[in-house]
């Protein structure tokens, strides 16, 4: 959720410098940019974390709770 509104936060502040005539749907903009970011860093966790985690349960629990 943090890595979402960070990226929100950013399109916010860079749309209206970068790309003037798309602020009124900046918004739209924001959610698809923050929905690829939080995916792509998904992908990336699942990739490299998991398979050391296999074996411990308890360490995977806390993995998918932080």
């Amino acid at each position: 959720m943090i890595l979402g509104a960070y990226v929100t936060w950013l399109t916010s502040n860079h749309v209206p410098a970068y790309l003037p005539s798309h602020v009124p749907g900046y918004f739209f903009l924001a959610m698809l940019l923050a929905f690829l970011a939080s995916g792509a860093r998904g992908m990336l966790v699942n990739g490299v974390d998991p398979a050391s985690l296999n074996k411990r349960p308890l360490d995977t629990l806390l993995a998918t709770w932080a």
